[in-house]
């Protein structure tokens, strides 16, 4: 198998490993309403040889077209809003830091590709004034004042950027890219990579750490299964990945950050080192992780199943990807049919083979006496201050 083989699978997925070209597969299917451009039918399967979870559906055009859409997808965001961002920020770098070591004690160069809304660039600039830094990040307005990007003008340190242009063969002794290649489909994406970085320059990866899903449990079902990571990585299939693009493996961190449900989010950071000879890596087996999380989330929704069943009837507030995945998979929905949904931006949607037709929740509360089950990943305070001031006896629950 050539070393350049993932460029040659293509821009759309099929069941093919995007690192070996191999078909493996499906384990998990889950269904989705449409959503610009996005698979309806999400299938992930799993590569035994390169240890490696995957979505094998999609196309990376699609899903360009996707994000160009969105000024920032904060639902998908593996950081905390607001205040928090500055401090997630710091942990980062410091996790950095330790495989860096002195790096940064004279003058660098360094990109930071998808900065998002530059928390980590401000970081660094602030830390680092005898560093430039550059950030790349197609999917924000860069001139929007609403962003941390107000912040950039006030360092003279930092250029952010939408153009890959300026940052292809930039030279650049340290790139950084951080809850970026988990969502890409195609990864001949990264091929220019090679060229950011100076010889002997280093890359560091930052990628949700898909062995630990399991002690880090989430209020929604299934929740680290979407359209979105279409790649759930081991630090082997990580290493594996860079080396095809010339980068060797020299170190990695595991940590964890606070997320935006007041829980913690786990992530895996690995250094690479361009031209180097990369060392073996073998991590624990994916897929007995995978089965043992998505076990552990159909116990957790039978239990919650059983309780929505000693209602008459609810009703469900919430179309989104979290109310489709608690409809399949002996979901928390999976045995309640009969539920009113409820969708300011719906009446009539398709899951699958099935059609659902939505009210307008307001009104609907109004008319109806039984409980509201929540489904936002987003907002959910928000919606339940909305359902109290209709009805302040309502009984809430939320997914």
């Amino acid at each position: 198998m050539p070393d350049d083989v993932h460029a040659s699978i293509g821009r759309e997925r099929r069941k093919s490993c995007p690192l070996c070209g191999e078909d493996r597969s499906s384990f998990l299917r889950i269904d989705f309403r449409e959503k610009i451009g996005l698979p309806t039918s999400a299938n992930f399967h799993h590569c035994a040889v390169d240890n490696f979870v995957f979505l094998g559906s999609g196309d990376q055009s699609e899903y360009n077209r996707y994000y160009s859409t969105l000024s920032s997808d904060t639902t998908h965001s593996e950081v905390a809003g607001g205040e928090s961002s500055r401090s997630i920020a710091s942990l980062q770098l410091e996790k950095i830091l330790e495989l860096l070591g002195g790096f940064f004690e004279r003058p660098r160069r360094v990109l930071d590709f998808g900065c998002g809304e530059a928390r980590l660039l401000l970081e660094m600039a602030s830390r680092f004034p005898h560093c430039t830094f550059v950030g790349f990040e197609p999917g924000l307005d860069v001139q929007d004042q609403k962003s941390a990007y107000k912040n950039v003008n006030a360092f003279g340190n930092i250029h952010i950027t939408r153009d890959k242009n300026e940052i292809s063969q930039g030279d650049f002794d340290l790139v950084i890219s951080s809850h970026v290649v988990e969502h890409i489909l195609d990864f001949g994406e990264l091929d220019f990579l090679r060229d950011c970085v100076v010889d002997e320059g280093f890359l560091y990866v930052e990628v949700p750490d898909s062995l630990s899903y399991e002690d880090f449990e989430r209020r929604e079902f299934l929740y680290y299964f979407d359209r979105l990571h279409v790649n759930h990585f081991t630090l082997e299939s990580l290493n594996k990945l860079f080396e095809k693009l010339d980068f060797g493996f020299l170190n990695h961190v595991a940590y964890a950050f606070p997320y935006r449900d007041g829980g913690s989010y786990p992530a895996i950071g690995a250094l690479f080192q361009r031209g180097r000879l990369s060392a073996e890596v073998k991590s624990p087996d994916i897929m007995a992780a995978t089965g043992r999380y998505i076990a552990n989330e159909k116990v957790r929704a039978k239990v919650i199943g059983e309780d929505i069943s000693q209602y008459e009837r609810v009703m469900v507030w919430g179309a989104g990807d979290n109310f489709c995945r608690s409809l399949g998979n002996e979901g928390p929905l999976a045995r309640v049919r009969d539920f009113i949904l409820l969708d300011r931006n719906f009446r009539l949607l398709k899951v699958g083979d099935s059609v659902l037709e939505a009210q307008e929740p307001e009104s609907a509360i109004r008319r109806f006496p039984w409980p509201v089950i929540v489904m936002v990943s987003e907002g959910k305070q928000a919606m339940a201050e909305q359902i109290a001031r209709i009805d302040p006896d309502r009984h809430v629950l939320f997914l």
